[in-house]
Formats: structure tokens, sequence, C-alpha cells
């Protein structure tokens, strides 16, 4: 335990977030900070694009050496059958744009500045922490493991798609594991 480690979590509220600080808390000096998402297109902007600026010049005046910055794989351009890191990004909403802004902005200033960075795409979180407390829970439900679990529970149908050759549907998901 080394409480004189100060580490800062914004987005402290989301899924990865949360499971975050849960699990740092007691080893380490936490300030949290959360984002939250918007309806209107200015908000996104001051939210996620503006705050990302401010937080990146306060990094200069603190001597930050290391980012890592939570990103979303919906940057990439829908349809793509394998994604890699040189996929190309299309983002086809403002919140996933407002991302992809971020990133850019990180790896412009990272070369300004000459701090570490390390930007995750993530694709589909799922998973519920018990001893920490923490887990997806959305209203209505949008992920796709707690719905399946729930129309199995239900004895409902489920139903699967694929553009694939042989009709199998693949997807990425990340699994949170302490």
């Amino acid at each position: 335990m080394d409480k004189n480690i100060k580490i800062l979590i914004t987005g402290s509220s989301g899924y990865i977030g949360n499971c975050l600080k849960n699990y740092l808390k007691k080893k380490y000096t936490l300030y949290l900070l959360n984002k939250n998402r918007f309806k209107n297109k200015d908000k996104y902007i001051q939210n996620n694009i503006i705050a990302t600026k401010n937080l990146l010049k306060a990094t200069e005046l603190c001597n930050t050496k290391n980012i890592i910055f939570s990103s979303k794989a919906n940057v990439y351009l829908d349809n793509i059958k394998k994604v890699s890191e040189k996929s190309i990004v299309k983002p086809k909403n403002i919140y996933s744009k407002s991302k992809l802004i971020c990133e850019k902005n990180i790896i412009n200033e990272s070369k300004k500045l000459g701090f570490n960075y390390v930007i995750f795409r993530f694709f589909n979180v799922c998973s519920a922490i018990t001893e920490l407390k923490c887990g997806s829970l959305h209203k209505p439900e949008t992920s796709f493991i707690p719905i399946i679990i729930n129309k199995f529970l239900k004895n409902k149908v489920i139903k699967l798609y694929s553009n694939s050759k042989n009709d199998s549907p693949k997807r990425d998901y990340i699994h949170i594991y302490i």
C-alpha cells in the first residue's frame, strides 16, 4: 500500500472507472472526476473534449508521466470484419467522435510534453465483481450478455445474427477480473 501515489480517475461512476476505483482505493490516494453522457452536442464537447484538454494542461503543471485513456471501439468504421489498431476510424455518433478527438489530443500533447500514454478502445465490457459491489446495469438493458441471460431465464428465443461466411457470430468481450 502506497498512499503517496496519487491517481486521478475520470469517469469514476462509469462501469470501468467504478471497478478501478473500488480496486485501488485501499492502496492509493485517489482523485475522482465523473464524466456524464449527454444528448446535447455542446455538452459532449464541453464534457469530453474541453475537459480532456484541461486535464492535459494539468499534466504539464503536475509533471505527470503516464496517462491511460479509456476510449470506445465504436470509433471504428462499422461493418469491418476484422478490426486492428490500423483499421479505418469513422465514428458515427457524437460520443464516439468526442472520444476520437480526445485520443488525437492526447497523442499530440504527448509529443510536446513527453509523457507516456496508453489508449484502450474497449469493445464489449461485461462482468460483475461481487466483492467490489460493482457491475454493469442499464435500464433498459443494452449489453449483449445480460440480454441473453435474461432471455434464457425467461425461456425466450435468443436470436444471433452474423455477417460471416459460415454464419457464426463473433464478438470480443472484455471481462474485468481481480
